[in-house]
């Protein structure tokens, strides 16, 4: 497909991302999860990544779709079994200022109910002698998306910038359409529109207004089923909202879906006195605990922190049922939230949050963590911690599900680095992880090539073991191991620190055994090293043989002959 992008015109715009050094996730196996496509920008300051989400199937084809938001662009990657396509797939320059055209993007959902996913495009600065913002949904086909929009409104009054919020709302009332909510940036308003087989109503089925000043709208989705009625809910943030006590300002509200549409007031909403900004950025969680009902996330930046509330027939408590906190309070960790799907295949939803001011070794590089479900809910822990790579990249500034864009049934997801530099500043990258198989990862092993080591004046003989890895090599990798046998680790022999490193390229790495010459008449001691299951920040799987053993004679100890048939 022809496009007059700016990215279509690069063919060097991806690389399948040979970048599994930046971060990488294991769950235990047989499976884990890994960067398996990265795309960047190709102008200055395009921003490539500042919105982005799951399109779902556009084209009906089996795979996932994904949309990804820009300066004045918006852009879909279609899935195929090999993963997503190398160049776009289909582009769509917006109306009015460039400035924040394409902010945000997403699925539509199916509204005209033709079995194809339509997506969903918001263009705050539209202006119409004032930035009214506009918001437009191209519909999906067995050709793909068209390039005219299907639908379009503009924002009802000056300054609106409609659009600066856009989502699928799911089926709110259960007709068998998709409905989808846009809010606006000033104005404290939000809309619904309903979908039908003539696709979505062109005024609005449903309104609802915040308080005066609280950006209510700045952030809307859809928040799945929360009270288990077979109606889709929809979450709506306003988190410049000022409460008591003091200091603590935002609020999330939730909207019960029925019937008759959405109701017109909240039917829950949470201020926590420890979220600022809370409601910067809303979710569906999906159903974490596995409880049958949809769970929500929100986030708040200005205090480095995440919430999330389980569903249940009435509705999330009051409390919420999970909150993490970011060591680093100026990390903007909650700035972006969302559900994840099921990466590990466990039955239970996952979540993602992005931190995207957070310093490593570098300034403002930006994190993103996954934290898995499971019967008990979410983990405190995350279970994946991914890191930018570049100073004031803000990696995790956009955190979203995948879907499954390569149709291997597992969940993928995607995180976007809207502040990435190429040779243009603010070009901006985004990665997708897609789930490996067992096959997919190295194989680790270990033998003793020299299994006898003596206390030898003034230089000692060493033993030595060999970690080797078979498969893919692009990467570093560590891989953990544990120390057993009569031997004393750092008394015996120089301290082993638990972990040989494979650097990228490399297919093996050397464990010394240096004996400690202690003057003492010993008996022959034994050194078994073990490899360990791969864990957060590694992936690999143990082969055979998965132990070795060396051993340690005193110096002038006949046992060498006897130690040979321990190789």
């Amino acid at each position: 497909m022809k496009t007059n992008s700016p990215i279509a015109k690069c063919p060097a715009f991806l690389s399948l991302c040979a970048l599994s050094g930046l971060c990488s996730l294991a769950f235990g196996q047989p499976s884990s999860v890994a960067p398996c496509w990265s795309a960047s920008g190709d102008q200055a300051n395009l921003v490539f990544g500042g919105a982005l989400g799951n399109a779902g199937d556009v084209n009906r084809d089996g795979f996932d779709d994904i949309i990804i938001g820009s300066t004045g662009w918006a852009f879909v990657f279609y899935g195929s079994p090999a993963g997503l396509s190398q160049t776009p797939d289909w582009s769509v320059r917006m109306q009015g200022d460039i400035n924040g055209n394409g902010r945000t993007v997403g699925t539509a959902g199916d509204v005209n109910g033709d079995g194809y996913a339509d997506v969903i495009v918001g263009s705050p600065e539209y202006w119409s002698d004032t930035p009214v913002g506009k918001v437009e949904v191209f519909y999906g086909s067995s050709q793909g998306l068209g390039q005219t929009p299907a639908w379009s409104v503009t924002g009802p009054f000056e300054f609106a910038r409609a659009g600066y919020a856009v989502a699928s709302a799911g089926d709110v009332n259960r007709d068998g359409y998709a409905d989808v909510v846009v809010g606006g940036r000033y104005g404290d308003v939000a809309w619904v529109y309903y979908g039908s087989r003539d696709g979505l109503s062109q005024s609005p089925s449903w309104t609802a207004h915040g308080r005066p000043n609280s950006e209510f709208g700045s952030a809307v989705a859809s928040a799945g089923d929360v009270n288990g009625d077979g109606f889709a809910d929809v979450l709506i943030g306003a988190h410049n909202e000022f409460n008591s006590p003091p200091g603590s300002n935002g609020r999330a509200l939730l909207y019960f879906g029925g019937p008759d549409g959405l109701q017109p007031e909240p039917g829950w909403s949470a201020s926590p006195a420890a979220g600022m900004f809370f409601g910067w950025d809303v979710g569906s969680a999906g159903d974490v605990n596995r409880d049958g009902f949809s769970d929500i996330i929100v986030g708040a930046p200005v205090s480095a922190s995440a919430f999330v509330y389980y569903g249940s027939p009435t509705g999330p408590r009051a409390e919420p049922d999970w909150t993490v906190k970011s060591t680093q309070s100026y990390s903007s960790y909650g700035v972006s939230v969302a559900r994840a799907g099921d990466i590990d295949g466990d039955g239970f939803s996952d979540v993602l949050v992005g931190a995207s001011e957070y310093s490593t070794d570098t300034d403002l590089a930006g994190q993103a963590y996954l934290y898995r479900g499971s019967v008990e809910g979410l983990a405190i822990v995350p279970a994946w911690t991914g890191s930018g790579d570049q100073f004031n990249g803000h990696y995790g500034g956009k955190v979203n599900a995948a879907g499954d864009v390569d149709g291997d049934g597992g969940a993928d997801f995607m995180i976007g680095q809207w502040g990435y530099d190429t040779s243009d500043l603010g070009a901006g990258r985004v990665f997708v992880y897609c789930r490996e198989t067992s096959a997919e990862l190295p194989v680790v092993t270990i033998e003793a090539t020299d299994a006898v080591a003596a206390e030898r004046f003034p230089v000692p003989d060493t033993a030595t073991f060999v970690v080797r890895r078979s498969g893919p090599s692009n990467s570093d990798l560590t891989v953990s191991y544990s120390i057993h046998g009569t031997a004393r680790n750092g008394e015996d022999y120089q301290a082993l620190t638990g972990t040989a490193s494979i650097l990228a390229g490399e297919t093996s790495a050397q464990i010394l055994i240096e004996p400690l010459n202690d003057n003492v008449r010993e008996r022959v001691e034994r050194v078994m090293i073990r490899i360990n299951e791969s864990s957060p920040s590694q992936s690999y799987v143990v082969g055979n043989p998965a132990r070795a053993v060396a051993v340690i004679m005193d110096a002038g100890s006949s046992a060498r002959r006897r130690a040979s048939s321990l190789r």
